[in-house]
């Protein structure tokens, strides 16, 4: 029987599953199929996250969906606290 991971959400289909372990790695996360789209799959990076990052040929992203969003939301914060792009004079 294939190894499971823990329940999370899938960035293919949104669907919560229990992603199956395709490749197991050492080094690198394992590679993950979901058992509803058979998407490729990767556990999310993300501090605490539970969901998964999506897979592709060539690259695979390290942080899930809601992960990516959290991290858009925290730099725009940052950027309205810098003030970024007001010009400040050296003179």
């Amino acid at each position: 029987m294939a190894t499971r991971k823990p329940m999370g959400r899938c960035p293919h289909c949104e669907k919560r599953v229990r992603a199956v372990v395709v490749e197991e790695n050492v080094v690198r996360r394992d590679v993950l199929r979901c058992p509803k789209c058979k998407g490729r799959v990767l556990i999310c990076l993300g501090a605490d996250c539970k969901n998964y990052a999506a897979g592709g040929r060539i690259y695979d992203d390290n942080f899930c969906p809601k992960c990516i969003a959290a991290a858009g939301k925290a730099i725009d914060s940052l950027e309205i606290k810098l003030h970024v792009g007001d010009h400040v004079d050296d003179d």
